[in-house]
């Protein structure tokens, strides 16, 4: 089987190149380090490079992905971590060779902490429902998406809702505060009105008292003066 991919020539002495496929897909079951027979450069009619066996190159196992739910769709609350379950996911290469992943929560990257068989993604401050893709080497994964529900429970319609509630109790609040103020400022006036009339009717009464007991002295005054005359006159008649 032949494979070839377009290198890109970065200097005068480097090239990065994708390695070529052993397999025209990757196998589950294969998990064994392999070798590729023949491996070469075609550079114009360089025909020294066409064929270049004495390569180092060693082939490990595909990492692979699984879905992040049994429907595909993950749902996630804000600031949770995404755990992303795969294998073969460190080479064991030597010298602890690792591989560069990126995962993109639809077009946002998030930080990424690798493990044999997970990987762990801090996602960014998202909402709503976002595909995840994995890019290792030149090859892309998508294991699901995620949807992201916010802790609100409420809606917008629902807050605006609330909103509009709560002004117009307010202004019912306030509106029976007015009635209530004035109502009492009534109160407050007919009670001075009814203790001004109480003052004036005790004023009255004692006005009148007076009235009566100094007629009541002047007509004793007067039937002790006669009762005194008749004595008088009793006296001057007898014997």
């Amino acid at each position: 089987m032949n494979w070839e991919t377009v290198c890109k020539v970065v200097n005068a002495t480097t090239l990065t190149c994708l390695a070529p496929s052993l397999t025209p897909e990757y196998r589950p079951g294969l998990d064994a380090v392999e070798r590729p027979d023949e491996f070469g450069f075609i550079f114009n009619n360089v025909q020294s490079l066409l064929i270049y066996n004495d390569t180092k190159f060693i082939y490990y196992p595909n990492p692979t992905f699984e879905l992040l739910s049994a429907s595909g769709i993950l749902d996630q609350k804000p600031g949770s971590p995404i755990i992303l379950k795969g294998k073969n996911l460190c080479p064991p290469a030597s010298g602890g060779a690792k591989l560069n992943y990126t995962v993109l929560i639809g077009e946002t990257p998030c930080a990424v902490t690798v493990s044999e068989t997970q990987l762990l993604c801090e996602p960014p401050n998202l909402t709503g429902q976002h595909k995840v893709l994995v890019h290792v080497g030149g090859i892309v994964f998508s294991p699901g998406s995620v949807n992201v529900i916010s802790d609100s429970l409420l809606t917008l319609p629902a807050i605006v809702s609330i909103a509009a509630g709560g002004s117009l109790l307010l202004i019912i609040v306030i509106i029976v505060l007015i009635a209530y103020k004035r109502k009492s400022r009534e109160n407050d006036l007919t009670l001075k009105r009814l203790q001004m009339q109480m003052d004036n009717l005790e004023s009255r009464v004692a006005l009148e008292c007076k009235e009566g007991q100094s007629n009541y002295l002047w007509r004793l005054g007067l039937l002790i003066w006669i009762y005194q005359i008749k004595h008088e006159i009793f006296s001057r008649k007898g014997p």
